[in-house]
């Protein structure tokens, strides 16, 4: 089966370099169902400098992740539902990887109007060396998923998912106008969205915030400070306080889950809704109760609830 590339101008230190000539449109699937391989190609980064990968790109949908040391794998594919002439027209003279040293910049210059009536006509395949940093910046629409690099990685969206995992030393930031976050077992994170879920686990010191939209933020296995934040939806946390939690919601319910023997400080409090101890060896506070402050198991780290309209469980 003949496969074949769109053209794309690659630039090494600013200086024309290579172009990989294209010989038509490419006609066979060999990506994710449902899309079409249009380009290829592998760059040779070395191995003695952190790579240094810079994305600005437009509805599109961002893969990265960890492959193998010394060079980075950029594919990009077509969804099938487009027209591949203008597909592959955009990628001969919009879409623009440029290679300095460690540094890898993949830009489509704007090109947010193909034309295609698909919200995201094309997609991003972008395998990396274990010590890359991300910077990666999509406007419209897409969704962005970050795996296996030691970081930091800077996520941003307009709208869309986005997914990071195993960044374990260094910090994410990621931030979507609209969609779910999803942040796993990371250095770090301070995560925020406009409208959607959040959900953190096994991260470092966090940070989960929901802006105006009602989504609900899942947090487990901190090993830091934990804030969470949302302005119409419930909050859960489940780990061992390591550092001080502060855990705010405008109208949703909060749930916090400790360990039986935990040691901490509470300080809860709730405008409309009411309180609740769930715990062994601490009563429940008799009647409604809207605020309470007490030391468990002698006290510790120091965990601040507060909720305008929700209801406050503390387990």
């Amino acid at each position: 089966m003949l496969c074949s590339f769109a053209s794309i101008v690659l630039r090494y230190k600013g200086r024309l370099a290579l172009s990989v000539l294209a010989a038509g449109i490419l006609t066979c699937p060999l990506g994710a169902f449902g899309e079409s391989l249009i380009l290829a190609k592998t760059l040779d980064v070395g191995i003695k400098d952190p790579v240094v990968l810079q994305i600005d790109v437009s509805n599109s949908d961002v893969s990265i992740g960890y492959s193998r040391d010394g060079q980075v794998s950029v594919q990009v594919y077509a969804n099938d539902d487009t027209d591949k002439s203008k597909i592959a027209g955009f990628v001969e003279t919009g879409l623009l990887v440029e290679l300095d040293g460690s540094r890898v910049t993949i830009s489509d210059s704007a090109m947010i109007a193909i034309s295609t009536g698909v919200n995201r006509p094309i997609s991003y395949q972008i395998d990396v060396p274990f010590r890359t940093q991300v910077r990666c910046s999509l406007s419209g629409i897409g969704k962005q998923k970050v795996m296996g690099i030691t970081g930091p990685a800077n996520l941003i969206s307009d709208w869309g998912d986005i997914d990071v995992s195993y960044v374990r030393f260094a910090p994410v930031y990621a931030k979507t106008g609209k969609g779910n976050i999803s942040a796993t077992r990371l250095f770090g994170v301070n995560a925020e969205t406009g409208d959607g879920n959040i959900v953190v686990m096994e991260a470092g010191s966090s940070r989960a915030r929901i802006v105006q939209g009602h989504g609900r933020i899942e947090a487990g296995g901190m090993r830091g400070y934990f804030s969470g934040s949302t302005s119409g939806g419930d909050i859960h946390v489940k780990a061992v306080p390591h550092e001080n939690w502060e855990i705010k919601s405008v109208s949703g319910s909060i749930r916090v889950e400790l360990p039986e023997n935990a040691k901490f400080t509470i300080d809860a409090s709730t405008e409309s809704g009411e309180i609740s101890v769930e715990r062994s060896g601490v009563g429940d506070p008799a009647g409604t109760v809207r605020q309470i402050a007490r030391a468990i198991n002698g006290g510790g780290k120091l965990i601040q609830l507060h909720t305008t309209k929700g209801n406050i469980v503390i387990q």
